[in-house]
């Protein structure tokens, strides 16, 4: 980030205050990672709709200290990368968590606030290996639809056996009915 003068400072943090006042956000740190890796990560981020910017510490500590966030000061040594984005915390969280599989573990998740919940970098690594929303979603469906499935298994099986049963004393009959007839 270029020097600013104080009043670009002020823009600034009045911006990214109230561009954090309604999101979840995560904070990284990109040291050791190649501008052409950045570059990278930033259009992957792009395509879940979420950006990456390395903010100062400071400013970004003003902005959330007047949001009550200032949990996060512990978190904010050394360079920090703001992950932010318009979708789901988890989606990118899972782009992250990808990219720094193939990149030695770079960046490094520092901390991660979610649904008014500061997180830590354990929580945030627990997090990235969830399966998404939707997977979610659907294994709870399945779960809540399989006693479901096999109470009408169940009893569509005794029907069945119920038929089976009148069919062949049906059958019975008939037979019973064409030998008597016969006999005549």
């Amino acid at each position: 980030m270029p020097r600013l003068t104080k009043t670009e400072k002020e823009e600034f943090v009045t911006n990214l205050r109230g561009y954090l006042a309604d999101r979840d956000f995560l904070l990284a740190d990109c040291c050791g990672l190649s501008v052409a890796d950045l570059t990278s990560l930033r259009k992957q981020l792009n395509k879940v709709q979420a950006r990456l910017q390395v903010v100062k510490n400071r400013l970004l500590l003003k902005a959330m200290n007047e949001q009550e966030q200032s949990s996060f000061g512990q978190y904010l040594v050394g360079p920090t990368a703001l992950v932010i984005g318009d979708t789901d915390l988890s989606d990118y969280l899972r782009v992250l968590h990808k990219f720094a599989k193939n990149h030695d573990d770079l960046p490094t998740l520092k901390s991660a606030f979610y649904k008014g919940t500061a997180l830590d970098s354990k929580s945030v690594k627990e997090m990235a290996n969830l399966p998404s929303r939707e997977v979610l979603l659907g294994r709870v469906v399945c779960a809540l639809n399989s006693p479901m499935s096999g109470l009408v298994y169940c009893l569509s099986g005794v029907t069945k056996k119920l038929l089976i049963v009148l069919n062949r004393i049906s059958q019975n009959k008939e037979s019973q009915s064409n030998e008597g007839g016969n006999n005549e």
